[in-house]
């Protein structure tokens, strides 16, 4: 839909905004406006200005004469810019929503417009002109943008086919009355010229108008049934243009190339805009979730995709650079990603009895700055004041600790305690802490307050029997729950023991490719290969008996072998746009398995309990690997950034998240001892936590990537796409042989031990 030349960063409004009437001003002066004695005076007011996230607050503007009389019919723009980030658009009412945007090459301005034929300039693009005062019969669809301001020029597209052209853009031409009965327009884009443009419809249909050469249009029999155009998006000669459909599929015409589109891949919101990128030879969609889709040389800078949106996202468009991009949403709400800048959004309201009202909300703590201000002719005025948003009461409370420990050793968990949309609750928030289950438990209840950036609260207990605990934490109505296994107390210091060898002194590994082909190695046995077709495989998990496996693709379906017993398999309906499945791991029993998606989401089959995931949250890198407690009651999720998120018994020791990596975290393994991981990046390097540094390969030039990682011995081995392992385990019985020197035709993409099976 864009028509410019050509992920948490989110807009820097911080606010969603709730308008009494109104989502864009129309830059058109109003009657009241031009009547209205000069001076003008604004004054803003507000029943408080502190607040909880989620709460909507009002302010009202008043606007009066020189005279001191209120002043009716004035249109009052109102800007919410703030430092408290990720503003929510839940509960907007009233006004037509935006549906388009048009941004000049420079990136320091561009446009806005709305369904009604309003139209609204930010930063250096100059106001030429809106249907504002004399809204078309039928909704606007789309703004295509002159690539300069001085003077400014822009066409407006109905959805009947008729183009309203403003400042230097001239009309060429409409497909008002041409196109089919039922179908819509959706889309302008002009030539390379500007002496031209072409127009597509929702059922197929292409119009050129000027020097725009029609080259064809999507057949109405390749269509699916309810399948539609979404946009259309030229090459940068002019000579090709590509369609692009709402089930994400590419229809290519002239010397535009096909590099990729979604067919096949199963999308939860509908494709809303798809834009080329500068070169011509690459292309982004945007679903309606705010999910972002790069092909060719179109790069990925970030999405809205794990926001909740109460309104659909409806246009992208890059910047000139290739570096970055802009998604707009009908409420008006920008989110720039990469060099893309937010020059701005904002609402507006006409006064009545000289006042206009405008209701907002945040989701996230910080100050947000209100501003009211009216455009008479001469000049404008303005008043402005300040909101503070603070964490919201615990929604939410994430209880970590040791899986086991020895009896009469104090050991210690943390409660990290959250609002509703998981922000940190304000220090000194009151945790009750109970323990119980082994009956020997010491002290078995405190109270504890939180304190620090992740509002944390410790707890230190140990028991004087053996058996297990169950810690409880509580904040306010929100509770949490992890459990640790007591041993007996070792009777003193001893030789250091082996890691334990399977059942029979059994030891080995298999390895599994991409293409589902399994390699094992020693005494793990070869039981068949995945059937995964075009799909690729993510993940290899043996039985505890180490007599079968569990093989997974990134769709979610599971391939049973030997004893492994099937528990279900991944729908497609449950993952969105771009999710995939890229990992299993087995409960304690064998009865089940939990499956992990690179958006963070636990899907639990079988005995396998659900004790939390992180798909409500934007992530900065996929989840890639994910590795249960040896209780079974908890379990980590490792991402590309190297985050790390503990759930149920897993103990958090730190991270690398937030901290810049050379290559990305691939996996995470846990120390012999129970305390402390290991994590390994694609480079070789090994980041240790509250585990010894056994050695690494980061300083290697490696021929593939390392793809994961397994315990062995003392320490670890590493594998790479190519099959290559590298020992690090300190003990020479581990290393079981390689495909290092005969490489497999397809990715090795994970690797799983026998050892202690």
């Amino acid at each position: 839909m864009a028509s410019s030349s050509h992920a948490l960063r989110r807009s820097r409004a911080a606010v969603a905004v709730l308008a009494a009437a109104g989502i864009l001003a129309p830059l058109a002066v109003s009657p009241a406006q031009a009547a209205a004695p000069a001076p003008l005076t604004v004054a803003v007011s507000q029943s408080s200005d502190t607040g909880t996230v989620g709460d909507v607050r009002s302010v009202t503007a008043t606007v009066r004469d020189a005279g001191e009389q209120p002043v009716d019919g004035m249109l009052v723009r109102f800007d919410a810019v703030g430092t408290g980030g990720g503003g929510s658009d839940a509960g907007i009412v009233a006004g037509p929503p935006v549906v388009a945007m048009g941004a000049l090459p420079s990136g320091a301005g561009y446009y806005l417009a709305a369904a009604d034929g309003n139209v609204a300039a930010y930063g250096t693009a100059v106001f030429a002109g809106s249907l504002g005062a004399s809204p078309p019969a039928h909704p606007i669809v789309d703004i295509a943008a002159f690539p300069n301001s001085a003077p400014p020029g822009y066409w407006l597209l109905g959805s009947d086919g008729k183009v309203f052209s403003f400042g230097q853009a001239k009309a060429f031409g409409d497909a008002a009355g041409a196109i089919p009965a039922g179908a819509n327009t959706v889309a302008l884009a002009p030539s390379p010229s500007y002496d031209g443009y072409w127009i597509a419809d929702d059922s197929g249909g292409v119009f050129a108008y000027g020097d725009a050469a029609n080259l064809g249009g999507a057949p109405a029999s390749a269509l699916l049934a309810d399948e539609k155009v979404a946009s259309l998006s030229p090459t940068p000669s002019g000579k090709g243009y590509w369609i692009f459909t709402n089930r994400g599929r590419v229809f290519s015409f002239g010397d535009a190339i096909a590099l990729g589109d979604l067919s096949g891949t199963p999308i939860a919101h509908p494709v809303r805009a798809g834009v080329a990128t500068a070169t011509g030879h690459g292309y982004y969609m945007l679903a309606s979730d705010g999910g972002i889709f790069a092909f060719g040389d179109a790069k990925f800078h970030g999405s809205a995709g794990g926001l909740h949106l109460a309104r659909p996202t409806v246009d992208l468009v890059p910047t000139a650079t290739g570096a970055g991009y802009w998604l707009v949403n009908e409420s008006g709400r920008l989110f720039p990603f990469g060099d893309a800048t937010d020059l701005g959004s904002y609402y507006s309201a006409a006064t009545t009895g000289g006042q206009a009202a405008f209701r907002f909300t945040s989701q996230s703590p910080g100050t947000t700055t209100v501003t009211a201000s009216v455009s008479p002719p001469g000049g404008s005025v303005s008043s402005s004041l300040n909101q503070t948003w603070t964490a919201g009461p615990p929604a939410s409370v994430a209880v970590t600790g040791p899986a086991s420990g020895a009896t009469g050793a104090p050991q210690t968990f943390t409660a990290t305690v959250a609002d509703l949309y998981g922000n940190p609750v304000p220090a000194g928030t009151s945790v009750a802490f109970t323990a119980s289950g082994s009956g020997g438990e010491s002290p078995p209840s405190a109270t504890a307050v939180t304190a620090g950036a992740t509002a944390s609260a410790p707890f230190t207990f140990t028991s004087s029997t053996t058996g297990s605990s169950t810690v409880t934490a509580r904040a306010g109505s929100a509770s949490g729950t992890a459990g640790i296994g007591w041993t007996p107390a070792p009777p003193g210091p001893g030789p250091e023991a082996h890691q334990p060898v399977a059942p029979g002194g059994r030891s080995g590994y298999w390895m599994v490719g991409s293409d589902g082909v399994v390699y094992a190695f020693g005494d793990a046995p070869h039981l068949g290969d995945a059937p995964v077709g075009s799909a690729d495989t993510v993940d290899l998990e043996p039985t505890p008996s180490g007599n079968g496996y569990w093989v997974v693709d990134s769709l979610g379906r599971v391939f049973t072998f030997g004893d492994a017993a099937s528990r279900g398999n991944v729908a497609a309906s449950q993952l969105t746009a771009r999710e995939k499945v890229t990992s299993i791991s087995v409960t304690r029993s064998g009865n089940g398995y939990w499956i992990f998606t690179s958006r963070g989401r636990v899907l639990p089959f079988g005995d396998a309990p659900f004790l939390g995931d992180v798909s409500d949250r934007a992530l900065a890198g996929p989840v890639l690997d994910s590795i249960p407690t040896p209780t079974g009651l908890g379990y980590y999720m490792v991402a590309s950034d190297g985050g790390i998120f503990a759930f149920g018994d897993a103990a958090f020791d730190g991270s690398m998240g937030g901290k810049k990596l050379n290559a990305p975290v691939q996996s995470l393994v846990p120390d012999s001892d129970g305390v402390g991981y290991w994590l390994v990046a694609s480079d070789g390097g090994i980041f240790a936590f509250q585990a010894e540094f056994k050695g690494s390969m980061g300083a290697t030039r490696l021929n593939r990537p390392v793809t994961g990682m397994v315990r062995a011995g003392r320490g670890y081995l590493m594998v790479g796409e190519d099959g290559g392992i590298f020992d690090f385990s300190g003990d020479p019985t581990s290393f079981k042989g390689s495909l290092g020197a005969h490489p497999p035709a397809r990715p090795i993409t994970s690797v799983a031990v026998l050892e202690g099976r």
